[in-house]
């Protein structure tokens, strides 16, 4: 759906406007939820909500976007499969664990990279582009897995899903300065001089709800209950 939506608009242009639909629902059910959940962020997270928003959504979706431009689909998901055994390797340094559990961690991601190989089809990309395609999608792997661990240790304080709708509010709104400078080379994905292209529309509800605010919610939940390197 990503690479479809980049065929119909500008790459910073379809990004925010896709965290622009997932910060108006986590606006809203916040809205809702202000009275059943605790919304109150101490002054003491602040920074650590400005870093967690810098790293999962202002600048992990544009290089996520970039990333998955310039390589293809199947080299997107191999690459993001590492992100648990970097999250590993993170709490190797961080905290005690058990090699069986690194070890495992390890075997069942090559397990799924290799499932993913043997599906892999012929590409019309170059291999310039598909080799700075995979750094830019390896970075992000990198970023994943500290956002995961970092916002577990967030969580302890906060429901996961207040957490992860200031994020993304705050995410979406750092994305702006990024988005007026790049406006200026390329169209917008809203014209109202033009019919709206609802195929485009369509692909920004669905990643906006579905791939944004459900599975942020249900990952960091997840991740709050079994663990990150789980």
């Amino acid at each position: 759906l990503v690479k479809i939506g980049l065929s119909l608009s500008g790459q910073i242009e379809f990004v925010f406007s896709r965290l622009f639909v997932s910060a108006c629902i986590f606006a809203i059910l916040l809205f809702f939820l202000r009275k059943s959940i605790r919304i109150k962020i101490a002054t003491t997270h602040y920074i650590d909500f400005f870093i967690l928003s810098i790293v999962g959504i202002t600048t992990y979706y544009p290089i996520q976007t970039l990333g998955v431009n310039l390589t293809t689909t199947i080299h997107s998901a191999l690459i993001m499969a590492t992100s648990p055994i970097i999250c590993s390797l993170f709490i190797l340094y961080t905290e005690k664990i058990f090699p069986k559990k690194i070890f495992s961690g390890i075997i069942l991601t090559f397990f799924g990279v290799g499932l993913i190989i043997l599906t892999s089809s012929k590409t019309s990309l170059t291999l310039p582009y598909m080799f700075w395609g995979d750094i830019l999608l390896l970075i992000n792997s990198i970023a994943w897995a500290y956002f995961s661990l970092r916002g577990r240790q967030i969580m302890t304080h906060y429901h996961p899903f207040v957490c992860m709708a200031y994020i993304f509010i705050l995410g979406t709104i750092l994305l702006i300065p990024l988005m007026l400078v790049f406006n200026f080379f390329q169209p917008l994905v809203f014209n109202f001089f033009q019919p709206p292209n609802f195929s485009l529309l369509g692909i920004l509800v669905y990643l906006g709800i579905f791939s944004s605010v459900y599975s942020y919610f249900i990952w960091y939940k997840a991740i709050n209950t079994i663990g990150a390197v789980r």
